[in-house]
Parts: C-alpha cells; structure tokens; sequence
C-alpha cells in the first residue's frame, strides 16, 4: 500500500521559516522531533515523553491525560486504537498515541493554546478554518517561491508583507475586541506545519518528483510546498482540529482537576479562569538509545593502587544500569566467601549468597507498572502478571500459579493506589521489579560492563593460567536492567532507575548504593534540548546532587562519514558527546587504547568535545578497546567503546571511596580528584578531557 507523506527537512522548513528570514527556535511546547517523526512513520503511535508544568504533579497529569484521550478515541469511535501506554514517574509521564491527539488532547493542555490563539480559533467554523488555512498556505508558497523572507519585502507586490499570524485574524467579539489573544507567527507556522502533514498522508496518488524513504519501500515524501494545494491544506487543517471536542478543552476529567475547577477566579472578562488546565510544559521523543559498546586494570594503574594501599571495596556498592547482569557468572565470585568449585564436567554456576552482584531490577517494567491501559484491564494485567512471575524474587517456594496470583494482587494495590491520586510508591514498585538470581537476561552488554568493573576471572596466557581482575575485584554491585531485551533504552527507564537509586539511599541511615555506572549512550538532538538539559541529564545530576557518583560514556559518535561535493570524506566529529554524558557533573568517559595509550591516542571512535553549548567534555579517557570481559552463560568476549572505558573511571572513583571513607557523599570532590590526577596524553582537551584516569595517582594525591 502507498503510503505518502511530506518529508521532514520540508516540514521543519515550514515550522522554522525558509533559509532567508529562517528562525532558529520553535516555540510549540511540541518539540519539532515529535512532528518530524510523525512525518517519517505516517499513522503510527508514537511514544512521546511529557514534562509537565512546575505546578502539576505527574500522576494528576497522567490522569487527566488518559481520560482526555479515552474520552477522544471514544467520541470519534477510533476502536482499533487499544495502546495509550500512558505511565508517570515524577516530574514525568509517557505516553503512545497518534498525531491527531497530540494536536486535539495534548496541545489543549499546553500554555502556548491560550497565549498563541488557538484558544479564540477553534471557536470559528470548519469553512472558516479551511478559508484562512488555505489562503495562508498559499501566501507561504508565493514567499518562498520568490525567495521572501519571514518577514520583509515581498519581491512581486513590490510591498511589506507581515508574519503569517496576520492571515489567521482571530474575530473579535464585542466586548473582547481590545483584549482577544493574538495570533502568533509561530503559532500560524505549527498549524500549517500539521496542516500541510495531514494534507500530504491524505493524499492517494503521489507527486512525480517524490522522493522515496530509505527505510520504507512504500512511503514517498513530498519535497516540495508547491506539490500541495492551498485548498488541500486549508480542508486538511479544519478535518485535523476536531472543533466540537476542543471547545470542551475546559471541562476537567478527573475528580482532582474537577475540584481545582471549582476554586478557578475568573479571568479578566468573566469567564471561568481555563488556567489550571496548562499541563502541560513539553512533549518530546521518549528517545531511544543503544550501549556505548588484555587485562586494561594495568593501563589505570588499579592493580598497582590495589597492593600499594590494601584497598578493599567489599563495603563499596555500584549499580550497574545497563542490560542486566549474568549474577550466576563465576567472575563475580564472592572472593571472601569459601571458594567454589566446579562439579565435574558442569560449568561453574553461582548460588545468590556466593555472588557479589546482591540484586537485580527489571526496571524496564517501569512502563507497564504506571500504564493505565494495562493496569485496568484484567486480561492485559494477568498478562503482565505472569511474564513477571516469571523472573520475580519473591520469598517463599510456591509454585508459578501462586506467584502470579500474588504479583497480581500487587498490580492492583498500584491500581487502587494510583486511583487515588498517588505518586509512585517505590517500595511497592521495587518489590515488583526484583528479578531472581537465576534468571538470564538477553544482551551479553551489562554483564561485560559490570565484569570490567567488578569481575575476577582465570584465563589462559600462552599456555599458562593467569589471573585476570577487574577494577575492584571484591566490589558488591547492583544491577538495573533498562534494556530489556535488546540493545535499546528508552529515556523514561532510565530516569525511573535513577530515582529508585535515590529511594534506595533515602529510606536508609547509610548510604546502600555510592555510585552508578551508565554504558549508554542517548543521542542529544541539540535542535530540541538545551545541552545538558534533558531529562536524563537533569535526574542524573539530582542523582550527583543527592551524594551519588554518577559515571557515564561519551558515546561512539566521534567518527563519521560526510557527503561532500568531492564525496564521501571520513572525519572525526567535534560536539558528539551522548546524553547523560553532557550532563556537568556526571564524570563523561572517552575511549582510548587498552594498552598503549600514549601511542595511540583518543580512540576514533570515541565521542569528542565540546558540549553543544560549549563547555568541556569528555572529563577523562580509559581503556575502551578490545576489552576482555565476561559475558553470558560463563563465557568471555573482547567489546570495545566507551562502555567498556566507563567502568574503569567507575572502579577508580570506588577505589577513593574505599580507601578514604569521608569522600563517600562527595562525588564534586571525587570527580576533582581524578581529573586533577590524570595522566595527560597530550591530545587536544575535547578529545581527552582532563586525560587517562589514574587510579595510582588520585590516591597518592589525598
């Protein structure tokens, strides 16, 4: 079936302007990812992430969001639409649905619906909308054809022409005129931006110059505004705006909203106050990402700081927040325990006293235990149910049915307790999210990275055993699996991974868990957040704030292929440091050779600095080449990446920790220690950072 849409470089041209009078910001709440996206994948749901606004807390958003889209899908009798997937942590809530409901439900819920105008458009008529959208998008086409900018001299009346607001004259309303809401330039763009999208997917027979997608042998871009009518656009945008439900925009759904409703003062001319309706702050892409994928502890000079100073890690914690964690794998060896030997020709298994990695969390649940849909519906929660049942550390010997009886049962405790308006309940989630010892998770990705910072193996040198340590051979660690079964995260299971580190710290008198390890590596789209600023990057460096060490790799974007007029030119590339990485006090961990450093630099790798706006990164480099390192099912495997040099500046900050026990609650201090203590590589600084972190050194320093 062909599919037709308009493609996303055209549709951002519409959003930020043409290259003359183009704009470099979009002021939608909506960030322009979310619509490009929508463009590339026509008439899928996509998965979005809110931040609701300051005032708002995340579960009554969630709330009021889910009835709102249940009560859409119902009024238009969309029943083959059966995922909403909405879910919240605090300060956050996501959410999978179609392109129509983000411009009828979420929109609405934004300030930008009443400041910008839309508030007084939707009150107009379907002929009228259709009128001004099909008039407006064939003023856009003539300025652009004539090479206009946004706002200057147009080259063929010879005249001024003004902001694209001014073909949406919003009608005043006797007594209103001197106080009716503008209409913005930026807003006219956003509805011709929609407009012209649904035009395009409506359409059946496709331009001729359309450019075919690289991904989808069905789907064809329009490249070009001139291959949509005006009219097309201006019908397209009054069938879009779905006016009778969007006039009820101040009705309030939920029992919590309906009471703040009730207390609303009335604004300036009168009316009931829709103010406490401005949910919502952003929606962007709940972004996905993927790892940052001989004995290396030598190049850090671990080994060497082990023996000189007698440093024991045995009462150090880490969490490991990757793909989770073979905890049955003999590297992880408790080496104060009685040694453990192999029976026969079976391979060595660890018992769940006899390892070091203490527990696991599937927090990749994290969406289903918030996910209303799933929460609600008795066959979609037994479901749920019995894959958890299935993995759940739960006491006791019963059988898989009692198990899933019993996980059910606290499915519908946070059913009952998020019907009444309650946030997360931790200790209850955390419950849930316990995986048993034994249970093997899918990607050989956290075990490498927990096996560099913890593990201890034999292995064979020429004929000869030899051992082989990690960073902290006798560290304890916890792992957190976001990745579930691929190589892919989302944003939203980590955030939720981050949190549940701070309540494990917070419900007790001691630190449990000193610091976190992230191998993962999220792409920053620096047209869409400011630096540092995402949500990832905010919760890790709340996660610092609250005395944790938080270390993350720089990501595997430093090497790129570019298209030039001369063809394809490989170069390295500056400002590609991956999120959480370009969060400022996360120590962010570059790659280099595993042996030879000095002789080989930066690897290529490796992510390179500056921050997009501007500051240094990475912070350091470590081995990231051809790292050994345990993998599943007792087996071991070279990986390389800055995930694998990640782990070794996390085994040096644990090392200071251990050997000096007031730095513990002090990571500002720890991150200073080890930049201040590396061994420079005499590389340019975005490339290395403060340079090779040096495990020795720092702990000669204090």
């Amino acid at each position: 079936m062909t599919k037709i849409s308009i493609h996303p470089d055209l549709l951002l041209s519409i959003l930020y302007g043409s290259p003359n009078g183009r704009r470099f910001t979009q002021d939608s709440p909506v960030l322009p990812e979310v619509w490009a996206k929508y463009a590339e994948e026509p008439g899928l749901a996509v998965p979005g992430l809110i931040v609701p606004r300051k005032s708002h807390q995340a579960h009554h958003v969630a709330d009021e969001l889910y009835e709102r889209l249940l009560e859409y899908r119902t009024h238009h009798q969309l029943t083959e639409r059966n995922r909403l997937d909405v879910a919240d942590l605090p300060g956050l809530v996501t959410v999978r649905c179609q392109f129509d409901e983000v411009v009828n439900v979420i929109l609405p819920l934004t300030r930008w619906w009443d400041t910008d105008g839309m508030s007084e458009l939707v009150k107009e008529s379907k002929t009228t909308i259709a009128r001004w959208g099909s008039e407006a998008f064939s003023k856009l086409q003539d300025w652009i054809a004539h090479g206009s900018h946004t706002r200057g001299f147009h080259a063929r009346s010879g005249g001024f022409i003004g902001h694209l607001g001014d073909f949406f004259p919003v009608r005043p309303r006797s007594d209103e005129a001197a106080k009716r809401t503008p209409f913005t330039d930026s807003a006219a763009r956003l509805l011709l931006s929609i407009a012209a999208l649904h035009a395009a997917q409506r359409r059946k027979n496709k331009p001729k110059d359309a450019k075919q997608s690289e991904t989808d042998k069905e789907l064809y871009y329009i490249v070009e505004l001139k291959d949509l009518s005006p009219t097309g656009v201006g019908d397209a945008l009054a069938d879009l705006l779905k006016l009778s439900f969007l006039q009820q925009r101040s009705k309030a759904r939920t029992p919590h909203y309906q009471e703040i409703a009730k207390q609303a003062e009335p604004d300036v001319v009168g009316r009931p106050s829709e103010g406490f309706l401005r949910l919502i702050h952003t929606l962007s892409l709940n972004r996905r990402g993927k790892g940052a994928v001989y004995n290396s502890t030598k190049t850090t000079k671990a080994d060497a700081a082990r023996r000189l100073f007698k440093v024991s890690n045995s009462n150090i914690t880490w969490a490991v927040i990757d793909s989770g964690i073979d905890a049955q794998h003999f590297a992880f060896q408790d080496l104060a325990a009685k040694p453990v030997q192999a029976q026969g020709d079976s391979p060595l298994r660890l018992s769940e006293k006899e390892s070091r990695v203490d527990k696991r969390y599937n927090v990749a649940l994290i969406t289903h235990l918030r996910n209303r849909d799933t929460l609600r519906d008795k066959t979609r929660r037994g479901a749920l149910a019995r894959a958890i049942a299935n993995q759940i550390d739960m006491p006791g010997n019963d059988d898989l049915a009692s198990k899933r009886d019993k996980v059910d049962k606290l499915l519908i405790e946070i059913r009952d307790e998020m019907g009444r308006g309650r946030q997360v309940n931790w200790d209850l989630v955390e419950r849930i999210m316990r995986v048993r010892h034994d249970h093997a998770p899918q990607s050989h990705h956290g075990t490498h990275v927990a096996g560099t910072l913890g593990g201890a193996w034999t292995d064979h040198y020429k004929g000869e055993e030899v051992k082989v340590e990690g960073m902290c051979p006798d560290i304890r660690i916890i792992d957190f699996n976001v990745l579930g079964g691929s190589i892919e995260v989302t944003e939203f299971a980590v955030v939720a991974a981050l949190r549940l580190i701070r309540h494990l710290n917070e419900r007790n008198d001691y630190v449990v868990i000193h610091g976190a390890n992230l191998s993962l590596a999220i792409p920053h789209d620096v047209s869409n957040y400011a630096c540092g600023k995402t949500p990832v990057c905010v919760e890790s460096e709340t996660l610092v704030s609250s005395g944790v060490v938080v270390v993350a790799a720089a990501g595997n974007t430093g090497y790129n292929v570019f298209k030039t007029k001369a063809g394809e030119v490989p170069l390295h590339t500056e400002s590609s440091i991956a999120d959480p990485g370009n969060a400022e006090s996360v120590i962010t961990v570059g790659a280099t050779h595993r042996l030879e450093p000095h002789t080989y630099g930066v690897s290529y790798f490796s992510s390179r600095g500056p921050t997009g706006d501007g500051r240094m990164k990475p912070d350091l480099v470590a081995p990231g080449e051809k790292i050994n390192g345990p993998i599943c099912n007792n087996e071991f495997a070279r990986l390389e990446g800055t995930s694998m040099a990640a782990p070794h500046v996390s085994g040096a900050a644990a090392l200071l920790m251990a050997r000096f026990p007031e730095l513990i609650g002090r990571p500002d201090r720890i991150k200073r220690i080890l930049c201040d203590s590396a061994t420079d590589l005499g590389r340019e600084r975005s490339y290395q950072g403060a340079g090779l972190v040096d495990a020795l050194r720092a702990l000669q320093s204090i």
